[in-house]
């Protein structure tokens, strides 16, 4: 019991001059892209075709709630109609580990019922294996509905925030800057009602891939 007890001393020990050493250090510098740069690297052609343009360069906007919530440096949301399919997009950036969530909160919020949430990988042909989480979820109507989402940021891709949120404090504690940081979410809506599971998680990762190599390709490598 005693050695637990000094294990416990020596752990929050640790913690507490970490936590004074982050403290100390130098504020990194938070500026980035403005949300209209956003736009201009944020991917327009997927499989051949524009996205549906009704609102500027995006086709809708998020209300000002999520601006105030987030606090990003931009938001783009559009969707794209792939033959007789609807796929909408949505990208986050930023410059900092509290703009990034955990959106299947979001999902709960707006009164979805997450049936299963699974970690995948999406092949790319410029970036390599892509790790996603790809969320069944249902709704009170009894309509279900796949998405999927990841992120970019301090060392590459990551499946959930998290893993995202400990990059970041590496990169903070080793006074990096390369604090950019990219959320994705998408939501696919398929004209056949009656895909199986396999084959809409087929078919979205099919349109997440060809997403992230017109990304890295329109962004240079920044998306």
């Amino acid at each position: 019991m005693g050695r637990l007890n000094q294990r416990i001393y020596i752990f929050c020990g640790v913690m507490v001059f970490l936590a004074a050493v982050i403290n100390l250090m130098p504020k990194p510098n938070r500026a980035g892209i403005s949300e209209a740069q956003l736009e201009e690297i944020t991917p327009e052609n997927v499989s051949g075709k524009l996205y549906d343009q009704r609102d500027g360069r995006a086709t809708y906007r998020m209300d000002k709630m999520t601006y105030d919530v987030l606090a990003p440096l931009g938001i783009v949301a559009r969707q794209w109609n792939l033959d007789g399919d609807m796929y909408d997009a949505v990208v986050i950036a930023s410059r900092s580990k509290d703009s990034f969530h955990d959106p299947n909160i979001c999902f709960s919020a707006q009164k979805w019922l997450i049936e299963k949430r699974e970690a995948d990988v999406v092949k790319t042909e410029t970036r390599g294996d892509i790790p996603v989480t790809i969320v069944s979820m249902q709704n009170e109507k009894t309509r279900r509905q796949m998405a999927a989402y990841l992120y970019k940021g301090p060392g590459g891709f990551y499946a959930n925030p998290n893993r995202l949120k400990l990059a970041y404090l590496m990169e903070e504690m080793t006074l990096g800057d390369k604090l950019d940081g990219v959320f994705y979410r998408f939501i696919p809506y398929f004209e056949n009602q009656q895909l199986s599971d396999q084959e809409q998680k087929a078919k979205l990762k099919k349109f997440i891939a060809e997403y992230l190599d017109e990304a890295n390709r329109q962004s240079n490598g920044f998306l």
